[in-house]
């Protein structure tokens, strides 16, 4: 059988793909200036895909969760509203006063413990015919598809996340154990990849060891090591399973950490540091936080400026402050 006319009909890869498609699908069918895809992490709501361009966001912009027409639709707001300023929620969103929306659609992602992942939602400058309303099943429904689709996803996502780390493990530092330079690169950019499709929180950690040369010189290497391995198992018995701890220099230590909010990062930061000092060990500590618009590799700059800033204080306390 000739299959070649069914080409069209292909399975989508993942849910990024099956996003863009049903986006584009809706802006044809609805008209609507900006369709998106979103995800909520905390107070913020990051764009996963767009289709239009008439309010000047996309993909990796980042909005007020708090201050948008997803978060009163959440909140019981309608799902479809033809004429926003009939609604007192959507009248008093923030995010009214900085974009001319005179129409609103907005469908919540799910996952499958039914926890609120984002949201499928449209905008217009526009009132929209009242008829749309009769439309809240399709939308409904294709959002439910998308959630569906996202559940199978983030699960396979969890799985590849193991497999890397099974793999990573041929690139190990023969002194510490630890993930050496080579494994740190290929996990963060299998990392940046999934933050960038689900709008993931990833955030990095970066230690320097100051006292390690002292130590080095005045009592040997081989006490140098000893305290090299014992600062390598004060930080990976501190970390949960899916975070990654490297030695990626002679004294320097990272820890990267997916999906982590700012105050758990925080936390765990501060019992490491207070971990550390308390034994007496000299560390610089930086973190920073990846913003999508700008991906690991300036958070891990971040983190690194930071861990200097800490260097040259001197102070007994570390840096734990995100940047």
């Amino acid at each position: 059988m000739d299959t070649t006319s069914f080409s069209s009909l292909k399975p989508y890869k993942n849910f990024t793909e099956a996003s863009q498609a049903v986006l584009e699908f809706l802006h044809e069918r609805f008209g609507f200036a900006l369709w998106l895809v979103t995800r909520t992490e905390q107070n913020e709501q990051i764009i996963l895909s767009s289709e239009g361009h008439t309010y000047g966001v996309g993909s990796g912009d980042v909005l007020v969760w708090s201050e948008s027409f997803c978060a009163q639709m959440v909140g019981g707001a309608p799902h479809i509203a033809p004429n926003t300023s009939e609604v007192a929620a959507y009248v008093a969103a923030p995010v009214g006063q900085k974009f001319p929306v005179q129409a609103y659609i907005g469908i919540p992602l799910l996952r499958a413990d039914g926890n609120l992942f984002g949201t499928l939602c449209a905008y217009d400058p526009k009132v929209q015919p009242e008829l749309i309303r009769e439309e809240q099943a399709l939308v409904e429904n294709l959002g439910r598809l998308l959630s569906t689709l996202l559940d199978y996803d983030l699960q396979a996502q969890t799985n590849a996340r193991e497999l890397e780390k099974v793999k990573a493990e041929a690139h190990h530092d023969g002194l510490t154990g630890l993930f050496n330079q080579t494994a740190w690169l290929h996990l963060i950019a299998a990392e940046e990849e999934r933050a960038t499709r689900y709008g993931h929180s990833l955030s990095v950690a970066l230690f320097d060891l100051d006292s390690l040369k002292y130590i080095n010189d005045t009592q040997g290497h081989a006490a140098g090591d000893k305290l090299l391995k014992h600062v390598a198992e004060v930080l990976k018995s501190s970390v949960r399973a899916s975070d990654s701890v490297a030695r990626i220099g002679g004294d320097e230590f990272a820890i990267l950490l997916p999906e982590t909010p700012k105050d758990e990062l925080e936390a765990m930061l501060k019992r490491i540091a207070e971990r550390l000092i308390n034994e007496g060990l000299d560390v610089s500590i930086g973190f920073s936080v990846r913003k999508p618009k700008l991906g690991i590799e300036k958070a891990i700059e971040a983190a690194d400026a930071a861990m200097y800033q800490d260097k040259k204080r001197r102070k007994a306390k570390p840096l734990i402050k995100a940047k």
